[in-house]
């Protein structure tokens, strides 16, 4: 494999995340694109390489920050998880979004994880022609469901306003 093979997707999710505006889901959808290239990779030597340098730097950020904010992403929600893998399981992520909310909040959800459910469920206000609505605006979409919902609507504007150049993760 050539290496401009292997950079195309590095210097592509480098674009995304490094503008001013970028968003947490991108960095996930980032890492992403560059595993399913460096898999599909004929130089697995140097793949190999590559990938626990990239995991060795998954491990510095704050994974379930990251997680749901793809989950949480109205046109990704867990599509692009695999069910097979136990810790990326909707409940598993259920619980990060209630440690969530407890630690921005400093509250005990009431409803949260069934407004979870229905949101996974593509219930009303969930739904995917609402979500195309605001395509390239996640948080307004979030924002959009304040006036329905009492919780899940604060995490998402949470998750949706940090920016990658803000996050204590970067």
């Amino acid at each position: 494999m050539k290496i401009e093979e292997l950079l195309i997707p590095y210097c592509s999710a480098l674009n995304k995340i490094q503008r001013h505006n970028a968003r947490l889901y991108e960095v996930l959808y980032g890492f992403g694109s560059i595993v399913k290239v460096l898999k599909g990779s004929n130089d697995q030597s140097l793949s190999n390489i590559l990938l626990e340098k990239l995991e060795n730097r998954w491990k510095q950020w704050e994974q379930p920050l990251l997680l749901l904010s793809f989950l949480l992403h109205p046109l990704y929600r867990d599509s692009k998880f695999n069910s097979n893998t136990l810790n990326l399981s909707f409940p598993h992520l259920g619980k990060w979004v209630h440690y969530y909310y407890y630690a921005w909040f400093q509250e005990d959800p009431i409803i949260l994880l069934s407004e979870l459910e229905e949101y996974h469920a593509k219930k009303y206000p969930y739904t995917d022609a609402i979500a195309r609505q605001f395509k390239d605006n996640t948080l307004g979409y979030w924002n959009y469901t304040q006036g329905y919902l009492k919780e899940l609507y604060k995490v998402g504007q949470c998750i949706f306003s940090i920016t990658v150049s803000t996050a204590s993760l970067e």
